[in-house]
């Protein structure tokens, strides 16, 4: 990753799932939120790397759960705005609650309340959910449709089309 990011000259990059640390030149920004290590995480976390080129601003991002790795950044460049936001959101029981998932959802439609275009790259670890049909069939579960609701009613969809 760090030859891809130094090398290739690639303006921004977006892991959704950060399992170790590179060394890059002093050209990149490095915006991370690490995993709580108290809540049983071993390493990870969400991190956006960004070409110093790129007016970079790190949002603050409020009241959101520490169950949840989430990070939001608005980039400028040539008088353009974009806001790109990261998200891991973990297996276990407490992230995967219909309390949590409602927070969450909650937190995004927060953050995506600009007027610029905004980008979400997240693993949000809903294996249930058809991401590839345009509203997705209904889940079983509702805690699936909470999300699915959001991602189908803001007219977010997904990019990748195989399995990470």
């Amino acid at each position: 990753m760090a030859n891809l990011v130094n090398c290739c000259r690639i303006p921004l990059c977006i892991l959704t799932s950060l399992i170790t640390c590179w060394t890059l030149k002093a050209d990149t920004i490095i915006c991370r939120c690490d995993r709580d290590h108290q809540r049983g995480g071993g390493g990870g976390g969400v991190c956006i790397l960004v070409n110093r080129k790129l007016n970079t601003l790190n949002v603050r991002i409020a009241g959101v759960l520490s169950s949840f790795e989430i990070l939001c950044v608005d980039v400028l460049h040539r008088n353009v705005k974009c806001r790109f936001i990261t998200v891991y959101r973990p297996t276990d029981t407490i992230s995967q609650s219909e309390e949590h998932t409602s927070q969450l959802v909650h937190c995004l439609k927060n953050l995506i309340r600009v007027s610029w275009p905004c980008y979400i790259a997240a693993d949000f670890n809903a294996p249930n959910i058809s991401w590839f049909t345009p509203a997705g069939p209904a889940s079983q579960s509702h805690t699936d449709n909470v999300l699915l609701d959001f991602i189908a009613g803001y007219g977010f969809s997904q990019i990748v089309n195989a399995a990470t």
